[in-house]
């Protein structure tokens, strides 16, 4: 093979067979601030492969400050999303009974990926602008939420749940 991809640098493929084939070994890291990437065990995986294919410049630049591997060829990938096509915005709305202005968290519901952050952002921007805007959190569910009238969760069954649901570890 010419080249072997890794995804996610903390799964045990990734630890265990960059350092087998450093020269053929491409890393889609899937880096989050997480206390796993601070750990040293790491360095390795991000020093070692021939290039590392990140998803945005924002995780290049955390990376590169964790693990000082600016040296090892990279490139941004980014992740691409088509276009909504017509009609499908207004299709949402009426499944979802949503006529307010929102925003849309798609991912697993969890602290470590920043969420309580958003929530905390979204509550406190409620609070100085009295906006009609909503927050809907479409994911699994694995952290608890103090309820918020404008904080709508959303399945992974695609149904809306009543606002007022804080276990969504049950999700």
């Amino acid at each position: 093979y010419d080249w072997f991809i890794f995804m996610d640098y903390r799964y045990y493929h990734s630890l265990r067979g960059i350092p087998l084939i450093p020269e053929k070994a491409l890393l889609i890291p899937e880096v989050h601030e997480e206390p796993s990437l601070l750990m040293k065990v790491y360095d390795r995986v991000f020093k070692q492969p021939a290039g590392i294919l990140y998803n945005s410049e924002e995780s290049r630049y955390l990376t590169q400050r964790v693990h000082c591997n600016e040296y090892v060829p990279h490139t941004i990938l980014g992740l691409g999303l088509d276009p909504v096509a017509r009609g499908q915005k207004e299709d949402f709305r009426k499944k979802y009974d949503i006529s307010d202005p929102y925003l849309v968290y798609l991912g697993r519901i969890d602290e470590q990926k920043g969420v309580h952050t958003l929530i905390d952002y979204f509550t406190r921007y409620k609070n100085i602008h009295q906006e009609a805007t909503k927050l809907l959190l479409l994911g699994k569910g694995t952290m608890t939420v103090s309820s918020h009238p404008d904080i709508i969760f959303l399945d992974r069954k695609s149904t809306r749940l009543n606002s007022s649901h804080t276990d969504i570890s049950r999700m």
